[in-house]
């Protein structure tokens, strides 16, 4: 999976941050796979998709830590083909949806460590929870 996201100004350093972002683009494809010939996933403005926008909350905590809460409405397009041979032989399809990203809750359980004074890894603290339907 590649991505591309575009953050609105901030102020490194401060204790807390809000500020705007908007996912430009993922993307993520394998192929030639035993179940797939194809399967692409693909969301954001870069993939002619609409704008994959959210809001992000830095605060950093006692220890110098940072907890983190981030969200992204987004709007997804899977692209898959059946394998020869495979479960899913003989069936392809395009399927588009919309669901939120969200990551951290709010907790102090969900800190992480900066590697650099001003920036934060945040890989593996992400939860794809499609939103509850109305």
């Amino acid at each position: 999976m590649e991505g591309l996201a575009h953050s609105a100004p901030r102020t490194p350093g401060e204790k807390w941050q809000l500020f705007d972002v908007e996912m430009v683009s993922m993307l993520g494809e394998v192929q030639n796979d035993d179940d797939f010939t194809l399967l692409r996933i693909e969301a954001g403005s870069g993939q002619s998709l609409p704008a994959a926008t959210g809001r992000t909350t830095l605060t950093r905590m006692p220890n110098g830590d940072f907890m983190v809460d981030s969200f992204f409405d987004i709007t997804y397009e899977i692209t898959y083909q059946g394998a020869p041979g495979g479960p899913l032989e003989g069936l392809s399809g395009t399927n588009t949806g919309t669901m939120r990203i969200q990551v951290g809750d709010g907790t102090p359980y969900r800190q992480i460590t900066p590697l650099w004074p001003d920036e934060i890894d945040v890989i593996g603290l992400m939860d794809f929870t499609p939103p509850a339907a109305p």
